[in-house]
This record gives structure tokens, C-alpha cells and sequence, in this order.
């Protein structure tokens, strides 16, 4: 696929279509170091995560719940549906981390999955680090990459990568998502981003900057989209949620089975405290301000460190690229028009955002004076962020709720 692109990407070139940095080799993507230095923080964010998981329960403890719980029992016995849109089953849940479940599940031997899904969401997380490194060693230096991997990797909502839940890979899906089109790789953009479909919602604003790209490609030619090359790439944005849809009418009789579900659930049982994005932020601080039972020392936490990072990301966008901030602006407004949410939610659904990071990181590696300077600041701030990840391990597993 990508021998495709390349071809794609040097006949672009050869006609002067090609734009200033896309078309760096392949071989530029990652050198030794930035491999080593991927699987280190790797293993040292699951480090983190079962030593917080063993003083929670035991080591390696067998207990997937919440949300992996739904996943899992998808892996394992396939959708099912009681006839009750307003109960929360696992309908109300897209196929891709399911589907990525069950083939770990096969793959690896033993009956603990809780640890083949601890294995699966490493794997993510080193690919969602490898794809900082991609995106951002060549146009911003390895440090804007290092700093991205350790922002991200050891965030206060680390453990959501190990636990089941589709958050990794939908980021792991936006950040190659972004080294395609930056490098011209339409083909393979367009297969991720038609993946990421069938993971979450917001994956409808990495098809759109999908489809922005294929129409640049088309020198802004709309009808040049329905040759044969361009038409084949926005099938593949569009096949793995229609197939899915049309399994699900088949299967239940209800092509828009998940979004019902998800929207009768939220309206039904969890009417009450749920808000739409933009109602969410007035009233946290209404609720701090007014002393509110509503909202816990734990919520009041996360929810002020999610604002502050939202806040200098939008505010240090204009150092990363143009179609980075543009997409995490897209994703926040997407957000705002679609989704509701407890407040307690926000810390998670912003922190999985790719571009936070990948802003963050080269803005400080941009930003002046020695680096071994710029690590040294960051480290306050990473220890903080540990700290609270492993109090949230434990809460987790402990039944109580994170975000």
C-alpha cells in the first residue's frame, strides 16, 4: 500500500504537485534511537500501570470492567441486544477494539485478559509513540517528538491505554492518520481513517481531512474526485462503517442500532447530570465556586488539569503545523456539537486527543534555551502526572470512578 502511495506521491512531484517536506524518504521516519527510545517509555508507562494495578488488587489480577468489560464480552460472544434501547449493553459499542480483543485473545495463550489486553494496549501505545516520532522528527527535530511521547505516554489518563477501552487505538489511528497525509500517502490515510470509523465517533474529522486532502490532490476539482483512483480511496473511507451498519441491519434490524442505543442511553438512565461539551466548563466552575456536593475533590482535579492543557494547546497551536491545530480544533468542535457529557468525563475524552500533544511537545522543543533544560522542567510536571495516574489505577480497579 505505501509502494502505492509512493508511486502516487512521485508522480505528484514530478508534476509540481508535490508541496515543500512531503516527500521525505521513508527511511527518515525513525533511526535506532527513537525505536529505543518508544519501547523504553513504553515499558516504563505499563511498568507504572501494574505496579499501581498490584497495590489496587494483586499482580496481574484478572478483572477487566467498565467499559473494557463491554469490549470484551463482545470479543468473546459477539453483539447482543435485549430490545431495551435505554439499557446500557454492548450495542451501544464500536467494533474495532473488540475485534482487536478477540484477535489478541486468539494469539496469545493462557485465559488471562486482563494481561492480553495490558499486551494489546502497550502495542498501541508504542505505535502512537513511534507515530510522534514519524510526524514530528523530520519537520520539528526528535526532541518535539521525545517530549510529545513522554507528555502523552505518562499523562494523568495513562492507564486507559492497558484496560481495554478504544481511546488508544483512535489515537493510534490519528497520529499515522497524520504521518500519511503529510507525506502524501492517500492510500493508506484513507484505510486508517475509514478504520477509525468503526472505533469512535470522532473519527469522522480524520475522514474529513481525508477527503480535504484527496480534493487538494485534485487540484480543488470536485469532479475530478469520480476517477477511478480518487473514487476507490473515498470507498475506503466510507466501506468499514457501512459494512458494519449493514451487519447490524441485518443482524438486529436496525442499520443505526449503536447511535440509538447511545443516545436513548444517555437521555434515559443518565439524563440527569449530563450536559452537552460547551455547558460542561460553566458549570464545573459554577459547581466549584458554589461549594457543590456534585462534583468530588477527584473530579475538580482532572477537570482543571484537562482545561489548563485544552488552554495551552489552543493557545501554542499556531507552532505546530497548520493541519494539526486545525484538527485538534476540529476535534473540540466536534465535541461541542455532538456529544454530552458528565463532567466527570472531560479529562478523558480531551487527553486522548492526539494533536494536544504533539502541540505541546513542539512548542517546548521550539521554545529557547538548552535542552537538557527543557526536559529538566518538564519533569515536575511529569511526576505530578504519574502520581495522579496511579492513584487512578487505583480507583479503577477498586470500582470507583476515574473520568
Amino acid at each position: 500500500m505505501q509502494a502505492v502511495d509512493a508511486a502516487v506521491e512521485r508522480s505528484a512531484a514530478s508534476h509540481g504537485k508535490a508541496v515543500a517536506g512531503s516527500a521525505v524518504s521513508a527511511h527518515s521516519l525513525l533511526d535506532r534511537r527513537d525505536w529505543l527510545f518508544c519501547a523504553a517509555l513504553t515499558v516504563l508507562a505499563l511498568g507504572i500501570f501494574i505496579y499501581a494495578e498490584a497495590q489496587a488488587r494483586s499482580f496481574l489480577f484478572n478483572l477487566v470492567t467498565f467499559d473494557g468489560d463491554f469490549y470484551l464480552s463482545i470479543a468473546k460472544h459477539g453483539y447482543a441486544f435485549s430490545g431495551n434501547l435505554h439499557a446500557k449493553q454492548n450495542v451501544s459499542f464500536l467494533p474495532l477494539e473488540a475485534g482487536a480483543i478477540a484477535l489478541f485473545r486468539w494469539l496469545l495463550p493462557g485465559h488471562n485478559d486482563f494481561l492480553k489486553i495490558a499486551i494489546l494496549g502497550a502495542l498501541a501505545l508504542f505505535g502512537i509513540l513511534a507515530g510522534f516520532c514519524a510526524l514530528l522528527r523530520a519537520r520539528c527535530g526528535r526532541h518535539a517528538a521525545w517530549m510529545a511521547g513522554l507528555l502523552w505516554a505518562l499523562s494523568p489518563m495513562a492507564l486507559y491505554h492497558f484496560v481495554g477501552y478504544t481511546e488508544p487505538l483512535f489515537a493510534l489511528a490519528t497520529v499515522w492518520c497524520l504521518v500519511a497525509l503529510d507525506r502524501r500517502w492517500l492510500w493508506t490515510a484513507s484505510v486508517i481513517a475509514g478504520l477509525a470509523m468503526i472505533g469512535r465517533p470522532q473519527a469522522v474529522v480524520l475522514v474529513l481531512f481525508a477527503g480535504v486532502e484527496l480534493l487538494r490532490q485534485a487540484g480543488w476539482r470536485p469532479w475530478r474526485l469520480f476517477e477511478v483512483s480518487s473514487m476507490s480511496k473515498l470507498v475506503l473511507l466510507v466501506f468499514p462503517v457501512m459494512l458494519y451498519a449493514s451487519w447490524m441491519a441485518w443482524r438486529f434490524g436496525d442499520s443505526m442500532l449503536y447511535a440509538n442505543s447511545m443516545v436513548a442511553w444517555v437521555a434515559g438512565s443518565l439524563g440527569s447530570g449530563i450536559l452537552p461539551f460547551w455547558s460542561v466548563i460553566p458549570y464545573f466552575f459554577h459547581a466549584v465556586s458554589d461549594d457543590l456536593p456534585v462534583l468530588t475533590q477527584w473530579t475538580v482535579l482532572l477537570a482543571a488539569m484537562a482545561m489548563l492543557i485544552v488552554l495551552l494547546a489552543l493557545a501554542f497551536a499556531p507552532v505546530a503545523s497548520t493541519r494539526v491545530a486545525w484538527m485538534y480544533v476540529a476535534f473540540l468542535v466536534f465535541l461541542s456539537v455532538t456529544t454530552a457529557f458528565d463532567a466527570r468525563d472531560l479529562a478523558r475524552h480531551t487527553l486522548f486527543l492526539v494533536p494536544w500533544a504533539v502541540i505541546l511537545g513542539t512548542a517546548l522543543a521550539r521554545s529557547p534555551g538548552a535542552v537538557w533544560k527543557k526536559y529538566l522542567a518538564l519533569l515536575p510536571l511529569l511526576v505530578i502526572c504519574v502520581l495522579i495516574d496511579i492513584v487512578a489505577v487505583a480507583r479503577f480497579y477498586n470500582g470507583l470512578w476515574v473520568s
